[in-house]
């Protein structure tokens, strides 16, 4: 008799997964070599989603994979023996008892800006950059290099303060370092739609950034480097960006890194 995976998960992980918020959601189609089990989603606001999910992994192993807010854990069972299916999902339902939901709990304490507010900035990029401006007498004319110094200095005095208080601000620094990043030939400014998610974005020649994520994140991690190497890199022609000699460690400059979503 097949083993009812779906059914068997449910019965031993559903009703904690329930009781954290989570409820089952729409499962990819299967490849190959592995196919996923079930799949858990929780939606936290109109812009994030948390989710995991269980894959079995079927040629030249038989491995089930739980993959859940950073973890991944493996554990093998028999073939077509239904004890040892459950013996699997019964540990995985324990690692998310100890681990899993404790991490979901943290990661949804982090700051995050919503979609309602992509959408803000979007309609207001350009009014929230003139206030900006006159608030702190910016010569209109510094080039971009001068401009990114003036956001890094103000996303820096806001660092360690509550986040709920200074968003507002964080806001209207992203209009300015967008309006920056649109002086530059051939960028421009979009709203795109990913699935559930939007995103208020610059597009330039080389990629595009999400600019209220790359804000969030200078203001995170503080790593002004990479703030400045890969704004140059979306925003400018591969000549003037080249003849800043900006250089980054060759792990950070993959083509990957030049999309911040």
């Amino acid at each position: 008799m097949a083993i009812q995976y779906k059914k068997i998960i449910k019965e031993i992980m559903g009703p904690e997964a329930k009781e954290h918020g989570f409820d089952i959601g729409k499962i990819a189609s299967g490849g190959f070599y592995k196919r996923t089990l079930i799949n858990y989603e929780k939606k936290i606001d109109d812009l994030y989603v948390q989710g995991f999910d269980i894959e079995y992994e079927f040629v030249g192993k038989n491995e089930l994979v739980l993959r859940a807010a950073g973890l991944n854990e493996t554990i093998a069972f028999e073939k077509d023996n239904q004890d040892s299916f459950r013996s699997a999902i019964t540990e995985f339902a324990l690692i998310m008892r100890e681990k899993g939901y404790k991490l979901f709990e943290e990661d949804e304490k982090k700051p995050r800006f919503h979609s309602f507010e992509h959408g803000y900035l979007l309609n207001n990029y350009k009014d929230l950059s003139r206030k900006f401006y006159n608030e702190n007498n910016i010569d209109n004319t510094a080039d971009i290099m001068d401009k990114l110094g003036i956001v890094v200095a103000h996303v820096d005095a806001e660092r360690n303060k509550d986040f709920s208080e200074i968003k507002d601000e964080l806001i209207k620094i992203t209009a300015f370092y967008a309006t920056t990043l649109l002086e530059c030939e051939g960028t421009k400014m979009l709203y795109e739609n990913r699935g559930i998610d939007y995103f208020a974005i610059v597009q330039g020649k080389t990629g595009a950034i999400n600019t209220l994520k790359t804000i969030l994140r200078l203001w995170s991690d503080g790593d002004e480097k990479q703030f400045i190497y890969h704004s140059c890199l979306v925003a400018l022609s591969k000549d003037r960006f080249e003849s800043l000699g900006l250089s980054l460690h060759a792990s950070s400059t993959k083509t990957e890194d030049r999309c911040v979503f």
